[in-house]
């Protein structure tokens, strides 16, 4: 509330924004990268044998799972905090 309004002849990316999005995507994209390669070619002792399929529900995971964390951010509370 103390910052000032952007002015009319700046940009909505003004003050580094595109850079934090840059950054942010690519982290985000390696992470899914990561998660999808670790389930497709690492063995991982347990009961299940690296394959696609095992990869793609990993990166899925993943990336499910920075999509809630980045949309949480700017709530006040988290959507699920609600008891039923």
């Amino acid at each position: 509330m103390t910052r000032r309004p952007i002015g009319r002849d700046e940009s909505f990316f003004s003050d580094g924004l595109m850079e934090v999005i840059i950054q942010q995507r690519v982290l985000c994209s390696l992470t899914v990268l990561l998660a999808f390669y670790i389930g497709k070619f690492v063995v991982i002792p347990g009961n299940f044998s690296p394959s696609h399929g095992i990869g793609q529900t990993m990166a899925f995971l993943d990336w499910a799972g920075l999509c809630y964390c980045t949309s949480s951010q700017s709530r006040a509370e988290f959507p699920f905090s609600n008891a039923l």
